[in-house]
């Protein structure tokens, strides 16, 4: 049932929240810490792979990554 699957805790909407207000990251910017590689479809965050901004998620934090889908 899709109400049961929509349920979320406080915690989970505030995360959302905030990873919902910040400014998208795309391979149009450079210096972020995120990329999208369309011929492979493979989407890399941090820099091990490829020259993005490095990623450093501090100790009991949560690190979130949110992906806008369109579909036509």
């Amino acid at each position: 049932m899709l109400r049961g699957w929509l349920h979320h805790s406080r915690r989970e909407a505030a995360i959302y929240a905030s990873v919902a207000a910040q400014f998208p990251g795309t391979d149009a910017v450079d210096g972020d810490g995120v990329s999208y590689t369309g011929g492979s479809q493979r989407i890399d965050a941090g820099n091990q792979n490829v020259a993005n901004a490095q990623v450093d998620v501090p100790a009991d934090r949560v690190w979130a990554i949110l992906f806008d889908v369109r579909i036509r």
